[in-house]
């Protein structure tokens, strides 16, 4: 799932916890649905982090701030080059 949908996921999960909270008569089970949705939101949120950071690691115009994070590199061997 891409990153927008998950945000509209969200967001209609956001929304529904909001409208049982805006309820005169908030039962149990209004609770338990509130607490279940906002648990759903948040887990949401932590795959479109995760989407988001994959994308950073592929994007190109992110790949000064990758390999800025990634260290040193160094190479130990290198194969001749031949010439024709």
């Amino acid at each position: 799932m891409d990153i927008q949908k998950l945000r509209e996921l969200k967001a209609a999960k956001v929304e529904e916890a909001r409208k049982l909270q805006a309820k005169e008569q908030f039962t149990d089970d209004d609770q338990n649905a509130f607490e279940s949705l906002i648990a759903e939101a948040k887990g949401i949120e932590t795959r479109i982090q995760a989407a988001m950071e994959l994308d950073g690691l592929c994007d190109p115009k992110d790949a000064l701030t990758v390999a800025a994070q990634a260290g040193n590199i160094q190479i130990v061997s290198q194969p001749k080059v031949y010439k024709n």
